[in-house]
């Protein structure tokens, strides 16, 4: 299973909490949002965990051994770098924007939450 088609069933599993009737609009969003920030933070650390920089930054003819290896968990980085200054990043491409996009989302509906709610004048 390729790389992209894990992001495609993370944003396919949370989308699954969206639901279009009015009143339900904003928070299922921010629950759908999260839940693909949720799983797709689980995926990045998981890479990070996982990595094996002495299986996973293999010297070639071109490249000698890698000198330093960084990790990271928020934001999920790994990355095997050389002398030359090469890197070679170990985390798939899609994790960041996504979680970052899934976290933006969130919070942008978590605040025209916040905001329709104080506006409809409600009882606190």
């Amino acid at each position: 299973m390729g790389s992209w088609t894990i992001a495609v069933v993370i944003v396919a599993a949370g989308s699954l909490c969206l639901r279009f009737r009015a009143g339900q609009r904003l928070p299922s969003a921010v629950a759908a949002s999260l839940i693909v920030a949720f799983f797709t933070y689980l995926m990045g650390a998981g890479e990070v965990v996982f990595a094996d920089p002495a299986r996973m930054c293999q010297p070639t003819a071109t490249i000698p051994d890698w000198d330093n290896y960084e990790e990271g968990l928020f934001p999920p980085r790994a990355a095997c770098r050389w002398a030359d200054g090469s890197t070679e990043e170990l985390v798939s491409s899609w994790v960041n924007p996504l979680l970052f996009i899934a976290l933006g989302v969130a919070l942008a509906c978590l605040i025209a939450l916040v905001v329709s709610h104080y506006r409809k004048g409600s009882p606190s």
